[in-house]
């Protein structure tokens, strides 16, 4: 339970960087500190090119919380739902 209370919370400061990040999974991975916005624009190697497809579970594992969501929180977004709203929903 204390642990989906905690993903809630990561979600809605996730939702706040989108604008900052540029897109909602850019923005969730830089929450769960899988890999930053500045990395992604400022190293060549990792590139905006080649940033193309995140793995929500891996994130959700270098922020250091369980995988349960992981997929609803993919299937959300690709539905068009912002982090904000599938935050509410997981309340």
């Amino acid at each position: 339970m204390n642990n989906r209370i905690s993903l809630v919370k990561a979600l809605y400061r996730a939702d706040k960087k989108i604008y900052s990040c540029g897109c909602p999974y850019l923005a969730l991975s830089d929450e769960m500190g899988y890999i930053t916005a500045y990395a992604v624009r400022r190293d060549p190697h990792l590139g905006l090119s080649n940033f193309g497809r995140l793995s929500v579970k891996k994130m959700l594992r270098t922020g250091g919380y369980p995988t349960t969501y992981a997929r609803y929180i993919y299937d959300n977004l690709e539905e068009g739902r912002s982090l904000y709203e599938i935050a509410r929903s997981l309340q």
